[in-house]
């Protein structure tokens, strides 16, 4: 399924309140913090940190990728690092990124430039986001 249209990708993303941080869950920790409630925290810490020890940072740029970082588990769920070494080497990142592509579609070109920046990990921004 494709999420071309903005409305139905926007939609598709409020799933990620419901979906819960496995890494937590395997390790005990009740209530497990949520996929969405994570992203809001990387957002944070980046608003945070980059005017005070990165300055000539793209806020904008970095926020925009801590936004998506985690959007096609909306699709995938959250496969913990415990399970995805399992996988064939690139499977999970290729699902990953199928499902990026199809998702953040909808959210137009500003969302998928991102997406394949932090990607690539070749600036300055998506180093600091990873």
């Amino acid at each position: 399924m494709s999420a071309q249209d903005p409305l139905e990708a926007l939609i598709e993303l409020l799933s990620l309140d419901d979906i819960p941080r496995m890494g937590w869950i395997q390790r005990g920790v009740t209530p497990p913090e949520s996929v969405a409630g994570h992203i809001v925290g990387v957002s944070h810490l980046a608003l945070a940190l980059v005017p005070r020890i990165q300055p000539e940072l793209d806020l904008g740029r970095v926020l925009a990728m801590a936004v998506l970082h985690d959007a096609p588990e909306a699709r995938t769920g959250d496969l913990p690092r415990r399970a995805s070494i399992h996988l064939p080497p690139g499977a999970k990142r290729t699902m990953e990124d199928g499902a990026a592509g199809e998702l953040l579609e909808g959210l137009g070109e500003t969302a998928l430039d991102a997406w394949n920046e932090l990607r690539a990990a070749e600036t300055r921004e998506a180093r600091f986001v990873k």
